[in-house]
This record gives C-alpha cells, structure tokens and sequence, in this order.
C-alpha cells in the first residue's frame, strides 16, 4: 500500500468524512504520502468542507482504487498538522493515523486501473514542493 501511494502524481483516493448534519462528504484527493503502513498525509484546501469535517471530528475514510488489483477502504483519525504548508498557504497538512484496512477486491473482477490525472503544464514544481513537504513534515 506504501508504495503505491507514494507514486506521486499517478495516486488519486476518495477521502470521505462526515458533516456536522451527518451526510457523507467525499472529495478526491491526490496530494497524498504514507509515511508508513499506520501513517498518511495529505494536503486539504484550507477553504474545503473535507478539511472542516476532519478539524470537528477527525473521523475520515478513503478508498485506494488502483492498477494490481488493489481496491482498499482504510478509516482512521485525522489530524491538523500544519494549518498552512510552507509549499502553498492554500493548504493545510493533515495526519491520518490508520485504524483498520479492508479490501474491497471482488472475486469476479480484477482492477486494471485507477484514477488517472495529469499534472498541468508549467505546476510541476510546485507539486513537488507540496509532495516533499507532506514527506517531511
């Protein structure tokens, strides 16, 4: 799982958490790094309700869907670790501690494929900031 969301650019998970009223709230996420198998980072936009959501209750899950037949659902706890990244003030770092993992895999289906995206033209750099940052802290 470690590597596979350490390929950067090339990962893209759902991340859901809950509203105060209690809907889901799901957005898709790309800025994402494990540190290990129990920790994952992510960079949230400051103004989203995703980021609102994990600073009220902390409680999240994503799903990992991706080429090697790996379709995951991993819930846990969230955590605000810097309000604003150096990388982009945009942003806030977020820590996942993990509680539980669980595959989703089907015994009928096999999983070619994830969500693909591309980084635009010309934010190459910037991406990498933002990726060396949620590496390091």
């Amino acid at each position: 799982m470690v590597e596979r969301i350490n390929q950067h650019n090339k990962t893209t998970v759902i991340l859901c958490t809950v509203n105060a009223d209690g809907t889901p709230n799901s957005a898709p996420m790309t800025f994402i790094h494990a540190i290990n198998d129990r920790t994952i980072r992510f960079a949230l936009y400051c103004g989203g309700q995703t980021l609102k959501n994990i600073k009220s209750t902390g409680v999240l899950c994503f799903s990992l869907i991706t080429e090697g037949n790996i379709a995951l659902t991993i819930k846990g706890r969230g955590s605000i670790v810097k309000e604003r990244m150096d990388a982009s003030s945009d942003y806030s770092m977020v820590e996942i501690t993990i509680d539980a993992v669980k595959s989703d895999r089907s015994v009928f289906t096999t999983v070619e494929q994830g969500i693909g995206i591309v980084v635009s033209e010309g934010s190459g750099e910037w991406t990498e900031r933002v990726f060396q940052e949620l590496e390091s802290g």
